[in-house]
């Protein structure tokens, strides 16, 4: 909170803390900026008098009850982002200072960040896009094994994009954007692990036809793979690659008996 000072109104040196506690848990910072400012009269105390000037907030916070508040939330902060600064804490506290003001004024952070991931979407527009999609199989616990394109199955990608994102930064990787989803998803094949009764996409395998991609102009970011003759037949070439698995035990054993079933190892 900033105080009347020699140098004016400025807010002072930033404890420790929330750096100490954020290295302990390996937990990201997210920086907020609150503008505004108190009467006068509180400054001044708070020059003469700082114990008082606190005693004091009580009747500030409500003699601003009915104005406005200039309030800008930036990007989290990653750990390994911040983390890899060799500072102490304390100094650590005044970059996510200097941080944090740079937000307020639309000037470059100090930190790189990441955004937020995308929320999860309907359920409900799930289902209805999955049912339509073409069914391969199920495994032995009766998830099922579907396949779908970007195109029959918009919201479907999007959720997709999302578990992608929150499986990869779960081992330090990641877009760090809300979706991971790029210009390939256009024109791949979707094989896709659902769980009809959580409503969940466990996991996905991105694939297509080379052949088919290559004419096209769409291109093979991927692995070129030979499928077996027990393998779904699209194309004696596929291009496979981009496989996730939603961040659960038990999901991780479905999608893997999944991949087995479909023949894709």
């Amino acid at each position: 909170m900033s105080r009347f000072g020699a140098k004016g109104i400025k807010d002072g040196a930033w404890q420790s803390g929330f750096v100490k506690l954020g290295r302990a848990t390996r937990a990201p910072v997210l920086p907020v900026y609150m503008g505004g400012r108190n009467s006068l009269f509180f400054y001044a105390i708070s020059f003469l008098a700082r114990p008082l000037s606190t005693l004091w907030l009580v009747r500030e916070m409500f003699k601003q009850s009915h104005n406005a508040v200039d309030l800008r939330v930036g990007r989290a902060v990653p750990f390994e982002h911040y983390n890899v600064m060799d500072v102490s804490a304390t100094q650590l506290a005044q970059l996510f200072r200097k941080h944090v003001y740079r937000i307020a004024r639309n000037a470059r952070p100090v930190f790189d960040s990441t955004e937020t991931i995308a929320p999860p979407e309907n359920r409900q527009l799930l289902r209805q896009e999955l049912a339509a999609s073409e069914l391969l199989g199920t495994t032995p616990d009766g998830k099922q094994i579907l396949l779908c394109t970007m195109a029959q199955a918009p919201c479907a990608m999007r959720e997709i994009g999302r578990l992608r994102e929150l499986s990869f930064r779960s081992v330090g990787e990641g877009t760090g954007l809300p979706r991971d989803i790029d210009r390939f998803d256009r024109d791949y094949l979707q094989l896709l692990l659902w769980d009809p009764e959580e409503l969940e996409i466990a996991g996905a395998y991105r694939l297509g036809d080379a052949a088919a991609l290559l004419r096209s102009g769409a291109g093979v970011p991927c692995t070129v793979i030979r499928c077996s003759a027990s393998a779904p037949a699209w194309s004696p070439t596929c291009a496979a690659g981009w496989s996730w698995v939603a961040v659960s035990s038990s999901h991780a054993t479905r999608a893997a008996t999944a991949w087995i079933i479909c023949g894709w190892e």
